[in-house]
């Protein structure tokens, strides 16, 4: 048992201990350099991405009484003197974070609901515009409203850079 209590009087000890820190300050670094921009990009794409919503939230509020449909046809009792066609359209890229955990909800499997908030921010934000092209133009309404969706690859082929959605609709004018 003594040779457990046993300290080598050639500091061997604190140059184990010198070592180890050596090793975790390492290890450290490789996490940091490694991870640190995955983190990073997590924390700054959440809070853009509660921003780009609340934005969101904010016009739509302000444009909610006016009309749209995806009828061909004008709303009732409306004849429209002309229509345009109004549109809008949005790229929402992905940020390194939510590429991480998706390829990790690949293997492990599960809905990753990180891409599905990123099309729908690509939505509503597509239709806000259209809507808001439509009421500059002085438009009453908008009918024959239509999305299209496509989903960006990154360098890999099953990865996902973003998503581009098109709204577009047939902007009515009153007599």
């Amino acid at each position: 048992m003594d040779w457990l209590l046993a300290t080598d009087s050639t500091g061997g000890g604190a140059e184990g201990l010198a070592a180890l820190l050596g090793v975790l300050f390492f290890v450290f670094l490789v996490f940091v350099f490694s991870f640190g921009p995955i983190l990073v990009g997590g924390i700054v794409g959440t809070i853009q991405e509660k921003q780009h919503f609340e934005d969101i939230a904010r016009r739509e509020q302000a444009t909610a009484t006016f009309p749209l449909s995806d009828l061909r046809t004008p709303p009732p009792g409306m004849t429209p003197a002309q229509a345009v066609l109004v549109e809008g359209s949005v790229v929402i890229a992905s940020d390194y974070f939510k590429n991480f955990r998706a390829r990790w909800r690949k293997i492990f499997g599960g809905e990753f609901h990180g891409l599905q908030r990123m099309q729908e921010r690509g939505k509503r934000e597509a239709i806000l515009r259209m809507k808001e092209q439509a009421i500059a133009r002085g438009a009453v309404a908008v009918c024959n409203v239509r999305v299209v969706t496509s989903t960006i690859s990154g360098k890999r082929p099953d990865s996902v850079a973003g998503a581009e959605v098109l709204a577009s609709g047939t902007a009515l004018f009153a007599d």
